[in-house]
């Protein structure tokens, strides 16, 4: 599973490629065309992940300001 959220996104898997019930699912953050890991979270259920990676992605958006904005202020 991945979420977008221009400029990063989260990509939610197992941690085993059987996806087992009792497997833990791992959610890492990257930026756009960037391999950086900026979060990295596991959880036990695949709803939890990715319910951590939206609060993590809101996170980082709120913090983010494009260049543009910068030479602005």
């Amino acid at each position: 599973m991945k979420i977008i959220r221009h400029p990063f996104h989260a990509s939610i898997v197992p941690q085993e490629k059987s996806a087992a019930p009792d497997s833990l699912w791992h959610c890492v953050i990257r930026r756009d065309g960037s391999a950086e890991i900026l979060a990295r979270h596991d959880a036990r259920k695949k709803e939890d992940a990715a319910c951590v990676a939206l609060l993590e992605l809101a996170r980082l958006q709120r913090s983010h300001r494009p260049e543009r904005n910068r030479q602005a202020s």
